[in-house]
């Protein structure tokens, strides 16, 4: 999950940060990457052109441009991402329509509000429908068992046994791939999808397709740890979902 708060004031950042982190804990929910927090809708909009958001919760009234001309702008590019607004006035709860907002949050809101603001939001269907492109392929992440390179070419293997090549550098793939939390690099060029896992077995990781995948024996021990927390998380997170 990737989250951004944009609001003028600091204590409503803080605030609004602190319930999100409440909410991703108890909910067993991993964060790709940090909240991002934003003061104006300026500073937010010169991020978004190389930055994808899941969820953007957006103050109506700032300093500068508005909580909805950032909404609009944000939908010239984006019908995806979920907005969320908050506010210490319902004026603008029709406007929040005209841009297919999520929820309309008014301030003062209790931690109850902000979570069934969120669950409107099917965070387990944003997980799901993830995706990267390649050569302006779209590649659903769950798809994804492991990936190799060589010869500089990308290998990508999916549950479905199909293998897709791909002429493009580590530098430029591994920033798609690995700051989600289920994709970890093993070795040089090969990245696994911890949810395809079957086992670790000696320095290899089996898949559930039945390759094994060799671990560098540098980064072993520090990738076992991390394999076994990420486990434990998702077994947290499945019994959130009951």
């Amino acid at each position: 999950m990737h989250f951004a708060i944009i609001d003028d004031l600091e204590a409503d950042r803080l605030k609004l940060s602190n319930a999100l982190n409440r909410y991703l804990t108890e909910q067993a929910i991993l964060l790709d990457n940090p909240i991002v927090e934003y003061e104006n809708g300026e500073s937010f909009l010169a991020d978004f052109a190389q930055v994808s958001f899941d969820i953007i919760f957006i103050d109506m009234y700032m300093n500068g441009i508005t909580g909805l001309e950032v909404a609009k702008k944000i939908r010239e590019t984006d019908e995806e991402c979920h907005i969320i607004f908050t506010t210490t006035s319902r004026d603008f709860a029709i406007d929040s329509y005209t841009v297919s907002a999520s929820y309309y949050l008014v301030k003062p809101y209790t931690y109850e509000m902000l979570a069934k603001a969120l669950s409107t939001c099917k965070i387990a269907q944003i997980l799901a429908n993830r995706y990267i492109k390649l050569n302006d392929t779209p590649i659903l992440l769950r798809d994804i068992v492991y990936t190799d390179f060589h010869n500089r070419h990308l290998y990508i293997y999916l549950k479905n046994q199909q293998v897709l090549t791909f002429r493009i550098t580590l530098e430029e793939f591994f920033p798609k791939l690995l700051n989600y939390p289920n994709f970890r690099c093993c070795n040089r060029g090969s990245v696994v999808n911890l949810d395809e896992v079957a086992r670790l077995e000696d320095c290899d990781f089996v898949m559930q397709t039945g390759a094994r995948i060799p671990i560098s024996r540098r980064h072993f021990a520090e990738l076992r740890t991390y394999y076994f927390n990420y486990l434990f998380y998702k077994v947290r997170e499945q019994d959130v979902m009951r």
